[in-house]
């Protein structure tokens, strides 16, 4: 498939990750689950994605918007955020990451696929210069 993807998602909630991995997946892209921030620092740096798509309320020490955050000093990767909570003050810390949307739960796959389907991802690289 020539617009395949490789996608990290990071989602603490087993079933909305399976059902998003599934759906992802059937569309053609490689998905690689994450449940924590750690863990998907880890992933990304072992094989950078082209895309992160992330929860913002992750358990664990570190959220969605610090784990991205510490992710893109390292990798040129965009991010697509999730959330069940639209809060203008946590909108406000997940816009500094740039991201290319930032979706509130219930998330469907065909949302994103719109998504990837109408932007143009600028990652992997391996290093942003800094």
């Amino acid at each position: 498939m020539p617009n395949q993807r490789r996608i990290l998602l990071v989602e603490d909630e087993a079933l909305v990750a399976l059902a998003l991995q599934q759906e992802l997946r059937a569309m053609g892209h490689q998905v690689e689950l994450a449940a924590t921030g750690d863990t998907a620092i880890a992933c990304a740096l072992k094989s950078p994605p082209d895309l992160l798509i992330m929860d913002v309320n992750l358990a664990g020490p570190l959220d969605g918007v610090d784990t991205t955050r510490r992710i893109q000093e390292r990798l040129n990767v965009d991010v697509l955020f999730i959330t069940g909570y639209d809060e203008s003050a946590l909108r406000a810390r997940a816009n500094g990451c740039r991201p290319l949307a930032y979706l509130v739960k219930p998330v469907e796959a065909h949302e994103i696929a719109a998504l990837l389907h109408h932007s143009t991802l600028s990652g992997p690289a391996p290093d942003r210069g800094t």
